[in-house]
């Protein structure tokens, strides 16, 4: 086959993956409402009992915000589907091996992002929020008038830091698989992993040491099970 016969094949797979972001940012439109509440539901299961009402602070606020929250979950939500029309589009110059270690990529990939967004949702955000908006940290006789987009976003971003960082295991598992790296050196490493796992914490979740500790313990026991899991499994020997 020839380059610009795999460049044809190639951009008809940009455009489904296009058309599919179409399809999602119209679904996503549809059904705002629902995806608000549940993008909310941290915020509202905040235990200190503040005012969690969002504000509108301009006349078109409520537009432009339900235009961009639609089209990013349109990306989020259709995002298995891009991963699976990149592979059948790389499948073919795979070898047997290969096909399988990206199939196992793919699906523990899809699995941590489940396990990152029910954690997200249930524990660390709310704990999060309870611990910035509690009685330690807000002024006395002040109280919170929340802005829509600011905090909207603010959840949104929060949450994918997370779904993002607790991909970095598996891209370690991911080296040690392809002999880049070797169990032995990872587990070396493992001082500056903690170290790293406290630092990525800090940078992308909030600024509070609740946020960051209940996002690197987790991903510190991620990184030293993967190791694990490819040391039974003989994996990264040279």
């Amino acid at each position: 086959m020839t380059f610009f016969e795999h460049a044809d094949i190639l951009r008809k797979h940009l455009w489904f993956s296009v058309i599919i972001i179409l399809i999602g940012f119209t679904v996503s439109l549809v059904f705002y409402d629902r995806l608000i509440s549940v993008i909310l539901m941290p915020l509202k299961s905040a235990s200190t009992g503040f005012d969690s009402r969002l504000y509108l602070t301009t006349v078109y606020e409520g537009l432009m915000t339900r235009i961009r929250i639609s089209f990013t979950a349109g990306i989020f939500l259709t995002l298995p589907v891009h991963v699976l029309n990149f592979m059948i589009f790389l499948f073919p110059a795979l070898t047997v091996k290969e096909k399988k270690t990206a199939a196992a990529v793919i699906i523990t990939g899809f699995i941590l992002t489940l396990v990152s967004l029910t954690y997200s949702f249930r524990y660390l955000v709310p704990f999060s929020i309870a611990y910035m908006t509690g009685s330690r940290m807000v002024t006395e006789g002040t109280s919170f008038l929340l802005g829509f987009t600011g905090n909207i976003f603010y959840l949104i971003q929060f949450i994918t830091a997370v779904v993002v960082i607790f991909q970095i295991p598996l891209i370690v598992f991911l080296l040690i698989s392809l002999k880049i790296i070797s169990v032995k050196s990872a587990f070396l490493s493992g001082r500056y992993m903690i170290l790293s796992a406290f630092v990525l914490s800090a940078v992308l979740t909030p600024p509070d040491y609740v946020s960051q500790i209940m996002t690197a313990i987790p991903l510190i026991f991620l990184y030293y099970l993967s190791l694990l899991i490819a040391k039974l499994l003989h994996l990264g020997v040279r």
